[in-house]
C-alpha cells in the first residue's frame, strides 16, 4: 500500500502534526497588499490588535498554486498519496488553490474541504494521522473524516457586528441599525457556512443559550471540546468553568481565536466547538 502524507493549514493544533506525516501551509498576513507576517509567526493577540486598531484591516493571503504544486510533487516523489485537508473555504481560499495545484501535480492528491473552522479541522487531522499510523487506506480515511464532520458542532455568540458586515453576512444598512440598537448574535457554523440562530439585545438570552447547550450536550457523548474568544474572555471563562464542572472527563481547551475565525466573528465574540462520539 502506498504511503499517505497530509498537507494542511497552520491553524491546526501543532501537537496533531507529526513531521513524518504532516506538512503545513503557512499563509501570509497582508496589510494594504503588503506581507506583514504569516499565520504561524504572528501571535493571535497581535492579530486581534491589528484587527482592532488598524485603519486598514489585515487580510489572510493565499498560497501560490505553483508553490503548492511543488510541495505535492516533492511529497509524492516516493510514490506517496497526498491527502490535502483544509479549513472550510468560508474562511480561506486554500482549498480552491489546492484543487488547482492538485490538477497540475504529478502526485496523486486528494483535496478535502473539512467544512469546519480550526478546532474541527484539528479533530479531522488527528483522526487521519491515527488511521495512517494503522495503515488504513485513503478511502477509509476520507469516509471517517466525513463522519467526523457530521459529528462536529460549532456555536458562536457575537457582540460586535463589524466583521459580519465586512464579510457580507449582514448588509451595511441592517448592520448599522443593529449596531445602534446594540444587537447581539447567536450563530452556528453548519453546512459549511454561518447560520443565524437569534438576534437579541438581551445579554441574558445569550447566557441562557449556553446553559441550554450544556443541557443538550448531556444527552450526547462529548469527545472533545474547544472554547475560543476574541476581546474580553469573561464569557469564555464562565463557559470554560461550567464545561469543566459538567464534563470533567472531557479534554477542554480555552484560547484566543485563530486569525481566520477572527476575520468573521470580530472583536468581541465567544465560540464553542465540540465533537460528539
Amino acid at each position: 500500500m502506498a504511503k499517505i502524507k497530509i498537507v494542511t493549514d497552520a491553524v491546526v493544533n501543532s501537537t496533531a502534526c507529526p513531521d513524518d506525516i504532516v506538512s503545513i501551509i503557512d499563509l501570509p498576513i497582508t496589510i494594504n497588499g503588503q506581507v506583514f507576517s504569516h499565520i504561524s509567526k504572528i501571535s493571535k493577540t497581535k492579530y486581534l490588535q491589528l484587527l482592532n486598531q488598524s485603519s486598514t484591516p489585515p487580510q489572510i493571503g493565499s498560497v501560490a498554486v505553483t508553490e503548492l504544486e511543488t510541495l505535492y510533487n516533492n511529497l509524492g516523489s516516493d510514490g506517496s498519496q497526498i491527502l490535502s485537508l483544509h479549513i472550510s473555504d468560508s474562511f480561506a481560499d486554500t482549498c480552491h488553490t489546492a484543487r488547482q495545484a492538485a490538477a497540475r501535480s504529478n502526485s496523486a492528491v486528494t483535496v478535502i474541504n473539512s467544512g469546519v473552522p480550526a478546532a474541527g479541522l484539528t479533530y479531522q487531522l488527528s483522526e487521519a494521522v491515527r488511521l495512517i499510523r494503522q495503515n488504513a487506506d485513503l478511502t477509509t480515511i476520507v469516509t471517517r473524516l466525513q463522519n467526523i464532520l457530521q459529528r462536529t458542532r460549532v456555536y458562536i455568540s457575537i457582540n460586535n457586528n463589524s466583521q459580519l458586515m465586512i464579510k457580507r453576512k449582514i448588509s451595511r444598512f441592517r448592520g448599522a441599525w443593529e449596531k445602534r440598537a446594540n444587537i447581539k448574535y447567536l450563530m452556528r457554523f453548519a453546512n459549511n457556512n454561518f447560520e443565524f440562530i437569534e438576534r437579541t439585545t438581551d445579554d441574558n438570552v445569550i447566557s441562557s443559550f449556553w446553559r441550554q447547550q450544556v443541557e443538550q450536550m448531556h444527552q450526547q457523548d462529548i469527545v472533545s471540546l474547544d472554547i475560543i474568544y476574541t476581546g474580553s474572555d469573561h464569557r469564555a471563562q464562565k463557559i470554560y468553568r461550567l464545561m469543566n464542572q459538567e464534563f470533567p472527563l472531557v479534554p477542554i481547551t480555552l484560547q484566543l481565536a485563530n486569525p481566520e475565525m477572527m476575520n468573521y466573528i470580530g472583536k468581541d465574540a465567544t465560540g464553542v466547538t465540540y465533537l460528539v462520539g
